[in-house]
């Protein structure tokens, strides 16, 4: 069965309790997030005892930047990269469907040519929408980290900034999704 891990960003500012509180409080937040698109882009979802082949061995799959900010760092890090591998694969699936040149016009300026390939229009739509809904601030469960407060699935320079400059006013939710009915 096809799974896939993902990293939910969220902020621990201005909540109180342990850390086992604050990984419960934090995971049913991540759930309230997650449920609307049950049974449309996954069929179910659980927090991730391991991520990117990495033991996960947190109350909820939740790692607090304030208590194990190495482990925070290490899959803060690995989700950004999981989320530029999706980001080429879905813009290599679009401009795979399409046959790409090069024109110049009478003045010498040049210019690019996109024709689409026959038969290519459905995997053309399905990379584009992925990266218009990234774009719109969503997500499906290969972005690899979504940022719940900023309600958006791309980090920013500035936002990258910020979490880096206090990495103890941050969580990750951890998070396996499942395409389908039944166990790994």
């Amino acid at each position: 069965m096809k799974t896939l891990e993902m990293a939910f960003l969220n902020s621990t500012e201005g909540m109180s309790g342990d850390d086992r509180e604050l990984c419960e409080k934090l995971w049913a937040k991540t759930a309230e997030l997650l449920m609307p698109n049950l049974g449309k882009h996954y069929k179910r979802f659980e927090p991730a005892a391991t991520a990117w082949g990495n033991e996960i061995n947190k109350p909820y799959s939740v790692i607090l930047g304030c208590s194990d900010p190495k482990s925070f760092l290490f899959f803060y890090v690995t989700a950004r990269e999981a989320q530029e591998k999706a980001v080429d694969f879905h813009l290599n699936g679009f401009l795979g469907g399409f046959d790409l040149g090069e024109k110049f016009d009478e003045d010498g300026l040049h210019g690019f040519t996109m024709n689409p390939k026959e038969g290519a229009e459905t995997a053309v739509q399905v990379h584009l929408l992925w990266h218009l809904k990234m774009m719109g601030g969503g997500f499906f469960p290969d972005a690899g980290i979504y940022c719940v407060p900023a309600r958006q699935a791309v980090v920013t320079e500035a936002l990258n900034e910020q979490i880096l400059s206090d990495v103890g006013h941050y969580a990750i939710s951890m998070v396996r999704f499942y395409a389908g009915d039944g166990d790994d």
